[in-house]
């Protein structure tokens, strides 16, 4: 499969998205003690995050995926829908047509993590159907898109919590199918009826069963349960997400087709399902294959779970599953077969260097700011002799292994590689970055790889640093402190 062609057909693509929007909040902090109050374990706060989920999060991935993205939905009149619509207007997506209901408030999911795990789940909602007055205006806002857009494909985001009512799935299915325009369901409840008429249907196993009232424990009940599917929806494809155990799903007229999980360390299901019906509608509007898209939804799901959050996923990170690189931390070689298909499809690739030993805000600064100045942003760091022939015997204090994982951890750092020489000369040269940055306590004279970059057009770039930080700095700041 090649993914960097198929995505590149993506953003010839309109997609409008209804469906339930929501915040998932994320609090972090560390369990180290019970409670003296009762036998409960107690988090100190470290801090909190908040990203769009449910139908919002089916429209960030396919904006970052680069569809052109509409949506369709209610918040309340909160701050949280407020937050929702910030962070959906920053992506570029379009939310003319989400409500503010004054009678309900926006649904919120918060989560309680420690050490990579959650402890609690918190749901702040109302699952009511919305009243017929918004109803209405939603269905209005349904029509208008649709006719004014003409769509390539129309996604129902159905969370249960009140947008989806019987009424506005009808209208939409009965338009979509009048209008040719493709139209798949991410379900809920225990009736499938509801949503006779679309072309694709993507339970989770546990929604299946729960619409079939047959448990899948082998081959006969699972393909019992997708024929009661089909049945029940006459949709042109049924697909039922296994997790570790993978995907089925059905064509019309065709037999049930199984496809392998892709193993990887999962750090947070949420949003998985947002993630998979994105990827793989996207797929079958660029190559008209069921096999193709539930072959790229897997591995598109396979990049969400090891993320927190209802996070959206990049043409990037699917190359790298396509690669079958694990993470964001490359070799030389692996980098190099990357940024070759990156710079192909027209990706502006920034790169930095540095020893990054004892990260400080002074480094997340130029990252920061260096990633602002192209698409993918590749960070360098010298190894670990590389580090002692350049700082001395005490350095690093920190380890290339540990160096790696905390630059890779960073959302804005595209590739993280490590390299053995003094210099990054042979690296750039490798993969003919498009820019070059350091900070500003370098000329561009004095940069490695500078001349080299801009005999083909390339650009050095010295950022701005932050006064006060530096690693040799903290070093001495921690031995003053020892002594005394």
């Amino acid at each position: 499969m090649n993914i960097q062609k198929i995505t590149n057909e993506f953003r010839k693509q309109t997609i409008v998205v209804i469906g339930d929007i929501m915040l998932d909040n994320y609090i972090f902090g560390e369990i180290k003690r019970i409670s003296p109050e009762a036998p409960v374990p107690v988090v100190k706060y470290n801090k909190e995050t908040a990203f769009p989920g449910g139908a919002a999060n089916v429209a960030l991935n396919l904006d970052s995926l680069g569809a052109k993205t509409f949506i369709i939905g209610t918040i309340g009149k909160d701050s949280s829908g407020k937050k929702i619509l910030a962070q959906l207007k920053k992506s570029g997506i379009n939310t003319k047509y989400i409500l503010a209901d004054p009678a309900k408030t926006t649904t919120v999911k918060t989560r309680i993590v420690s050490s990579n795990q959650q402890v609690l789940r918190i749901d702040h909602e109302e699952t009511i159907d919305i009243n017929p007055k918004i109803e209405s205006q939603i269905i209005k806002s349904i029509k208008s898109t649709l006719k004014n857009l003409r769509p390539d494909a129309v996604i129902l985001s159905d969370y249960r919590k009140g947008i989806l009512t019987n009424k506005i799935l009808s209208e939409t299915i009965n338009i979509c199918n009048k209008s040719k325009i493709f139209i798949g369901v991410d379900p809920k409840g225990k009736d499938f009826s509801k949503y006779k008429g679309v072309n694709l249907i993507t339970p989770n196993q546990s929604e299946a069963e729960l619409s079939t009232n047959i448990n899948i424990k082998d081959e006969a009940s699972q393909i019992d349960c997708i024929n009661k599917i089909v049945n029940q929806t006459k949709a042109d494809c049924v697909l039922i997400t296994k997790g570790k155990n993978g995907i089925s799903y059905k064509e019309k007229k065709q037999k049930i087709k199984s496809i392998e999980a892709i193993q990887k360390d999962v750090f947070d299901v949420t949003g998985a399902g947002d993630t998979f019906i994105s990827s793989f509608i996207l797929t079958y509007l660029s190559t008209g294959s069921y096999d193709k898209s539930a072959e790229f939804a897997n591995k598109a799901a396979a990049v969400s779970v090891t993320k927190f959050g209802a996070s959206k996923i990049t043409q990037a990170e699917l190359i790298a599953v396509e690669n079958k690189i694990d993470s964001k931390i490359l070799t030389a070689d692996e980098l190099s077969k990357v940024i070759h298909k990156q710079k192909k499809s027209g990706k502006k690739v920034v790169f930095t260097n540095g020893c990054f030993d004892l990260f400080h805000h002074g480094h997340l600064s130029i990252l920061e700011k260096s990633k602002k100045l192209g698409d993918i942003l590749v960070v360098a760091i010298n190894s670990d002799n590389s580090v002692k022939k350049l700082k001395g015997k005490q350095r690093p204090i920190v380890n290339e292994k540990n160096r790696s994982a905390l630059l890779s951890s960073l959302e804005f750092v595209n590739y993280v590689v490590v390299f053995e020489e003094n210099t990054p000369l042979k690296l750039i040269k490798k993969i003919k970055p498009d820019v070059i940055t350091k900070g500003k306590d370098y000329s561009k004279d004095s940069v490695v790889g500078g001349k080299y970059i801009e005999s083909y057009g390339g650009s050095v770039e010295l950022i701005p640093l932050e006064k006060g930080f530096s690693t040799t700095g903290i070093v001495k700041k921690i031995k003053e402190n020892t002594k005394n």
